[in-house]
């Protein structure tokens, strides 16, 4: 098929291996690795694994089309076995599919962590310049983004901390995923503070936990619903009832 391969160190020719042929043979060194790529890959398209059964020493230098190369290989130790029954040492180190696959893989490896090693190197170049300031290859649209980024995520991490502080008021195991997230999210986008929802937390855990019917509106939907939040935040008492940032509320 097109675009198979195997796999040949560069340094093939002037292996001692390639020498000991060529001085035995009585051709040039590149002449034997001409040879030995025709053995090889006839290797690769014919056989599972390098073992050739039912190929004789005459076969394969009618593969290698030079007469004795199989002899030669089998004095470098590049062909083992009976005449009929043929094997190349270390065939998967350089040939058949699972060669391919790993040296392809590597191929891969290797650029995904140049690439990562570049995306580091501009990153710390960042962080030395500081945020908004140009660097080569940014932008200050790049920047803003950056900005937006992290003011996301510390807006997801505020409304984290609030349903911990939930979740710890009302003896509840709301999880911090997005139906749970996104309405406090939404409240601290529109400028109320930790400190407001912790109040209203605490508020309506005190007017409703002792009340089994209202106990279930202790919850992120009915607690942080736009319309429900601004009329309860607007029922809090004086500013020195707003619980503060990891503090707990009286009951």
């Amino acid at each position: 098929m097109a675009g198979d391969w195997i796999k040949v160190e560069l340094a093939l020719p002037d292996k001692p291996e390639v020498h000991s042929m060529s001085n035995a043979l009585g051709v040039t060194p590149e002449h034997v690795v001409g040879c030995l790529f025709r053995v090889w890959a006839w290797a690769d398209q014919q056989t599972l694994d390098g073992n050739a059964i039912g190929v004789t020493n005459v076969t394969l230098d009618r593969i290698a089309c030079n007469a004795g190369f199989a002899t030669a290989m089998r004095e470098v130790g590049w062909l083992r076995g009976e005449e009929g029954s043929l094997v190349l040492p270390n065939f998967d180190r350089h040939n058949g599919e699972t060669a391919k696959k790993r040296a392809l893989t590597k191929d891969r490896v290797k650029r995904f962590r140049n690439a990562d090693g570049v995306t580091r190197e501009e990153k710390r170049r960042e962080e030395v310049l500081g945020v908004g300031v140009g660097v080569s290859g940014s932008t200050s649209k790049d920047s803003s983004s950056k900005v937006l980024d992290i003011s996301k995520r510390e807006i997801t991490e505020s409304a984290r901390r609030v349903l911990i502080f939930l979740n710890e008021k009302a003896d509840r195991r709301f999880e911090p995923v997005a139906a749970n997230l996104d309405l406090i999210v939404a409240r601290l986008k529109q400028g109320a503070t930790e400190d407001d929802c912790r109040a209203v937390i605490a508020a309506k855990c005190r007017e409703w936990l002792a009340d089994p019917e209202k106990a279930v509106w202790v919850r992120p939907s009915t607690l942080f619903r736009a319309s429900n939040f601004a009329q309860y935040k607007g029922q809090l008492g004086a500013p020195d009832t707003v619980v503060a940032a990891g503090e707990g509320a009286a009951a």
